[in-house]
């Protein structure tokens, strides 16, 4: 296990006083707006309008549509009916706020759907779809409303024909817990090893491989962040201004720092992938008036518009709550099978159920790795459970080690939370991308969970997933850079497992097998489901007779072990 360098802990109990980085003035002109979509729609050069004297081109096509056998879809949920009873679904959705999802080729103005709308009061949508031929919602406003009417409500739209689905808006919050200012210091680079991978040359910037940001605002004049911060929209607003309403909108500032502020510059901190950010604001007037939420339809809205951008790959979540969505997990599978990976954050909960978009099959969920400088530990605050994938430094304000990233107005602070794990992440997905452009998002998971560092139980486990990421070995697996043991350091075997989720076929891939290796695959509650010996370095095995979950699998030899974790889809 890595350690936290000791010197650390001096320097961050004698700094905390001192903890606020100087404002410097900023040299450069005020950054105009450019269009969300990558395309121009009038035959030109999308780039001739950047207000950048250097236009830099892709190395070409970042992300490609995802093979039907990878492809994640899920069926039509009515969450609101099958959550009746459940006290819980009701304290994360907003009643006054409700969504009614129709059917493509479906008009509010057909005749079924408009006696329905009529005998619900439901006029004058105050949201709606930005992308109809993908999603055709409709956000409509009745304060007052309550679980009971929306639940009647639900169950008349189903009798409809034309109408998809009818729900409550969820709310979404940031996954951060505020603190106190600290001095400028990282330790959540160095503990998954980023500054090694950063040795082959790899920090992401010139690629536009574009990383996307779903968050409150962003700061993109702050010094760490101009290079890097390109592109962005208010889908919040429908602007081209997605900075801060407010001074307390910070979230995505800090956030954006950890996954790319700028490397090697002289000023502040250093991004795990330096490169060029879309930023999407997905806040609006609810932020204040609901203590902090995210808007519902601006994050679906964005989702869909980034799923249609050639140049953006990782698409980074510190954002969830407590209540699933039929309209989201349709958006998420959406931007999965266009070849984007959306990486999530657990939640701060401090319990077992891992919080929406992240519980989502099509979004790795990140939980949060914290520090009292000599041990690496789940932070008390992170949530933990069946679909926690794996973990990445979030810091322990606790013991002097928050995570310290850019705040607006050229500062510095620390903060603590499954949001500053989620954008280490990110950028390591980022940073593989801009070295091995070929890679697909089913390929970088793989390599991604299968290189973390075993904090757990051996193999996966419901708290850490798979473990803490470990950058320099996921870039050694993106560059082809010898066998890489896979969760067992004493390990020489190495487990692929494709198509992840899986129908019907699981297909396992193992190097360097020996010839009595055996496969093993386990439930979540570890009952034994299935052992067969490995026979050849590739093989398939049959998995439709399993119910639909997640399973741990076990390849075991006389060569040490190697395990994963594959989704049985129904």
């Amino acid at each position: 296990m890595k350690k936290i360098c000791p010197a650390l802990i001096t320097l961050l109990i004698f700094g905390a006083t001192g903890a606020t980085a100087q404002e410097s003035a900023m040299p450069y002109p005020k950054k105009k707006a450019v269009s969300a979509l990558p395309a121009s729609t009038n035959g030109t050069d999308p780039e001739s309008a950047l207000p950048f004297p250097e236009r830099r081109k892709p190395k070409g096509v970042h992300s490609q549509a995802v093979p039907a056998q990878d492809q994640i879809h899920s069926p039509v949920r009515w969450y609101a009916i099958e959550n009746a009873e459940k006290t819980d679904y009701w304290r994360h959705v907003n009643t006054d706020l409700i969504w009614l999802e129709l059917e493509t080729g479906s008009e509010l103005s057909d005749e079924n759907i408009a006696a329905f709308t009529e005998k619900f009061d439901l006029t004058d949508p105050v949201s709606e779809s930005m992308h109809p031929h993908l999603t055709k919602f409709y956000v409509f406003e009745k304060p007052g409303t309550t679980a009971e009417q929306i639940i009647a409500m639900a169950k008349a739209a189903r009798e409809v024909p034309g109408i998809f689905f009818l729900e409550p808006s969820v709310i979404y919050k940031g996954h951060d817990i505020p603190n106190d200012p600290m001095w400028n210091l990282q330790w959540g680079p160095f503990a998954i090893f980023a500054d090694e991978a950063w040795t082959y040359g790899a920090q992401g910037e010139g690629s536009l491989n574009v990383l996307a940001i779903l968050d409150d605002a962003i700061d993109w004049m702050h010094e760490d962040l101009y290079d890097q911060v390109w592109y962005g929209y208010d889908y919040g607003f429908n602007d081209w201004d997605p900075t801060p309403d407010d001074a307390v909108q910070t979230h995505g500032t800090h956030v954006a720092g950890i996954m790319s502020a700028g490397n090697n510059n002289g000023v502040g901190i250093a991004g795990m992938c330096a490169d060029t950010v879309y930023f999407a604001k997905v806040t609006d007037n609810s932020y204040f008036t609901n203590n902090g939420s995210y808007s519902n339809a601006a994050i679906v809205n964005a989702i869909y518009d980034i799923a249609s951008m050639e140049r953006v790959f990782a698409i980074n979540l510190s954002l969830g709550g407590g209540a699933p969505s039929s309209a989201d997990e349709m958006a998420y599978n959406f931007a999965w099978n266009s070849g984007k990976f959306p990486i999530a954050a657990s939640g701060n909960e401090s319990n077992s159920q891992i919080s929406y978009p992240a519980a989502y099959p099509a979004c790795m969920a990140v939980g949060a790795i914290g520090t009292n400088g000599e041990e690496l530990y789940l932070a008390s605050y992170s949530n933990y459970g069946t679909q926690q994938e794996v973990t990445a430094p979030g810091g322990d304000m606790a013991t002097g080690y928050g995570i310290v990233s850019t705040m607006p107005g050229n500062q510095y602070e620390a903060m603590e939370g499954t949001s500053m794990a989620c954008p280490h992440v990110a950028g390591l997905a980022g940073l593989m991308k801009s070295l091995a452009p070929e890679l697909t998002n089913v390929e970088i998971r793989d390599m991604i969970n299968s290189t973390c560092l075993d904090l757990g139980a051996p193999g996966w486990d419901n708290v850490y997933g798979y473990g803490m990421v470990n950058a320099k070995l996921a870039l050694d697996m993106a560059l082809g850079a010898g066998a890489v043991s896979t969760r067992n350091s004493e390990a020489e075997l190495h487990l692929n497992l494709y198509p992840n989720p899986t129908a019907d076929e699981l297909w396992v891939q193992s190097k360097n097998r020996d010839a009595n290796a055996v496969l093993q695959i386990f439930d979540l509650n570890g009952r034994l489901i299935l052992s067969d010996r490995a026979v050849g370095n590739i093989f398939s095995v049959d998995v439709g007779h399993l119910p639909g979950g997640m399973y741990v699998v076990h390849l075991v030899g006389d060569k040490g072990y190697s395990t994963g974790r594959f989704l049985r889809a129904n």
